[in-house]
């Protein structure tokens, strides 16, 4: 079946532009240590002489290279030319080129060219660590009001991990930042900013569970558990992704949550009486304690199962009279080690 004219107009203009202008660099983020090449390809190959005019351009505004290349063709479509990348004060940059040709395509036909091809790229600050005084300004704003606070010595700010996208008002005005919140739902689960209520919403509620059974270790159980692998996986995980986005500028540095603890910053709380909290616990005791028998000496208990130890709540505890509260004070010990593994993933 033959096509009407109508749909061999439709593919024709579908069909991708044969031979469009392109212009290649080693990479997106460059360093900014030596000269990189970059590749600029024609349409179908030719020869002839022509001039390719270069325009590096940045953040700034400035003209970092401006110069006009000869270009001899001999039955090819692309060449090469270097940017001197030492030459980069900004992270943002963009380069544009302009080709002029006249010459004879395969055919021996005349071919006249006027090309355009840009691209940007990131030029990565050559400070990998904060070694000088940063003024950090943690609201954001716009580049204007952000070009105002440079002049005043503010010269770096923040990005909002949960924001997903990269401070486009510090970048235009070459301002670093820092990565903040990137995990805080796991870190910093009870004390967390929510919009339509208390920022401590969470503990309130393990608190009301609380008074209504206190004998229950439903409420004393940390949502999410530091000992969730299902968790520590997904913070992992975000954690590699963001580091990758954010890794060509270089942050001053990354902050993992706003106010992170256990519980709701050092505020008390018997946290964490999670099977994934009390497994991981019952191996380190185990570590710790050689055999049961020892363990059970130590608390004053009498498990037969390292699968049952538990240890006391502060409730439990303080009904002893043996004065023996070395059960409680492990816990307290296993959750700032937990807290400490959650981190040190």
């Amino acid at each position: 079946m033959r096509p009407s004219k109508r749909n061999s107009l439709l593919l024709l203009l579908l069909a991708p532009v044969c031979g469009a202008a392109q212009l290649i660099l080693p990479s997106a983020v460059l360093e900014r240590d030596q000269p990189v090449t970059v590749i600029y390809k024609t349409g179908l190959q030719a020869t002839g002489k022509g001039q390719l005019q270069i325009n590096w351009t940045d953040a700034y505004g400035r003209t970092v290279d401006n110069r006009i290349l000869p270009v001899e063709l001999t039955d090819e479509n692309e060449f090469r030319f270097q940017l001197d990348l030492r030459r980069a004060i900004a992270m943002r940059n963009e380069v544009r080129v302009h080709f002029s040709f006249d010459g004879l395509n395969k055919k021996g036909g005349k071919d006249h060219r006027e090309e355009d091809a840009q691209e940007a790229f990131i030029a990565s600050p050559p400070d990998r660590n904060w070694w000088d005084y940063m003024v950090m300004m943690w609201q954001g704003g716009s580049a204007a009001q952000f070009k105002k606070l440079q002049q005043v010595g503010v010269n770096a700010g923040k990005s909002s991990e949960h924001s997903m996208d990269l401070p486009g008002f510090l970048l235009e005005n070459d301002m670093r930042w820092y990565v903040e919140n990137m995990a805080t739902d796991f870190y910093s689960s009870y004390h967390i900013y929510r919009p339509d209520r208390p920022y401590n919403w969470a503990l309130l509620n393990a608190k009301e569970l609380y008074k209504k059974d206190p004998s229950s270790k439903d409420a004393l159980k940390r949502e999410p558990s530091f000992s969730d692998p299902a968790w520590l996986g997904k913070i992992h995980d975000r954690l590699v992704e963001s580091t990758k986005r954010y890794s060509p500028y270089r942050p001053i540095f990354y902050n993992l949550a706003d106010e992170s603890g256990i519980a709701e910053l050092a505020g008390f709380w018997d946290f964490d009486f999670s099977d994934f909290s009390l497994g991981a616990m019952r191996s380190w005791l185990q570590v710790r304690n050689g055999t049961l028998a020892n363990l059970n000496q130590r608390w004053g208990s009498s498990f037969t199962d390292w699968n049952a130890v538990t240890p006391e709540t502060t409730r439990e505890a303080m009904k002893r009279t043996d004065g023996n509260y070395s059960s409680w004070a492990d816990h307290k010990e296993w959750m700032d080690i937990s807290f400490a593994n959650a981190l040190k993933m």
